[in-house]
């Protein structure tokens, strides 16, 4: 979060410069927004506070401060906009017109203060390696939806390409990316699988994958398909989901985890009325795959009662008294 004095710098530039009923409550919304592990306002005080100094100020240096405020106002994985909406985003919002043109600029890499800008974007490689390696893991987080391959290939590529341009600009910066280069080469992260045919996904199911996630590095969610049976919601269109990886499969489980770099297979358990039957599912996939890992994950208490097919047979009567239970 912001300081209390960054934030009453950061107010009085948006109450001089900016349209009228703009606020810092605006920008400090949409940077809270889910997804975002790295790319919040606590990135904003991390720049502003490295930024801060006898050089740069806020009141003599509006259009450092609005661009390092704005920079990630949109921030969309899956998009490659991100910083023309941003900027354009300043612009709109900005009433003097110079002003805004100069942080719209900068925001998009362009003239000095597009450098300088940049110079405290990426100030995080000049940290402690365990501070470098804490941003590189929020990172991870942040392009859950994306397979543990695909991420790797491109987050790899990202960081060449930028020690690359760095190593002769800036040494400090380059070791903190060639840290990372090779952190890549070695680090396989702990991935656990949760499969069901969450017909529909429901409370107790989200509270065994969060459970999940203190645990693993990254939870797959896998849905599986009975073709002898009613296909079921699809947890794609699941908003609570959005920002993990999400698969469907119709054959064995042991096959979904060799295709998935075998990854630990999380089992949730309701009550111990559950573990007899789970030991019996568990030596039937040990038979099949002996090398299965499995970790069973019991819901918290108030989630015992709800299952799938309680949910299923309520929705047969009127009152909407299932939709409690159900995650949307």
């Amino acid at each position: 979060m912001l300081s209390t004095y960054n934030r009453l710098a950061y107010s009085h530039l948006i109450a001089k410069f900016c349209v009228y009923g703009f606020t810092l409550e605006v920008i400090e919304k949409q940077y809270a927004a889910p997804g975002r592990y790295y790319h919040n306002i606590d990135h904003i005080e991390f720049m502003t506070n490295k930024a801060l100094g006898p050089q740069y100020n806020f009141e003599s240096h509006p259009i450092l401060f609005l661009a390092i405020l704005f920079h990630d106002y949109f921030y969309d994985i899956k998009s490659s906009e991100n910083e023309q909406k941003s900027a354009d985003f300043a612009r709109v919002n900005i009433k003097h017109k110079f002003l805004g043109n100069a942080v719209a600029e900068a925001i998009l890499h362009e003239g000095n203060w597009g450098k300088v800008l940049d110079e405290f974007d990426y100030a995080i490689f000049e940290q402690d390696s365990s501070l470098v390696l804490d941003y590189d893991r929020k990172i991870f987080k942040e392009y859950q939806q994306f397979s543990w391959e695909k991420y790797k290939e491109g987050r790899t590529k990202f960081l060449q390409s930028s020690y690359d341009r760095y190593k002769y600009l800036d040494g400090t910066i380059a070791a903190g990316m060639l840290l990372l280069i090779n952190h890549y080469k070695t680090w396989k992260p702990n991935i656990g699988l949760v499969a069901g045919s969450f017909n529909p996904f429901h409370a107790g199911h989200l509270n065994v994958l969060q459970k999940a996630e203190q645990i693993f590095d990254k939870v797959i969610v896998a849905q599986g398909r009975n073709i002898n049976k009613e296909r079921p919601e699809s947890i794609f269109g699941v908003n609570e989901l959005d920002f993990r990886q999400k698969i469907e499969y119709s054959g064995l489980i042991t096959d979904v985890l060799e295709e998935n770099g075998n990854p630990v297979l999380i089992r949730g358990l309701r009550s111990v009325t559950d573990v007899p039957a789970e030991m019996a599912f568990l030596r039937h996939l040990q038979d099949i795959k002996p090398d299965v890992r499995v970790a069973h994950i019991f819901c918290d208490s108030q989630f015992e009662h709800v299952s799938s097919s309680a949910i299923r047979e309520l929705k047969n009567y009127a009152g909407g008294h299932e939709n409690k239970y159900i995650v949307k």
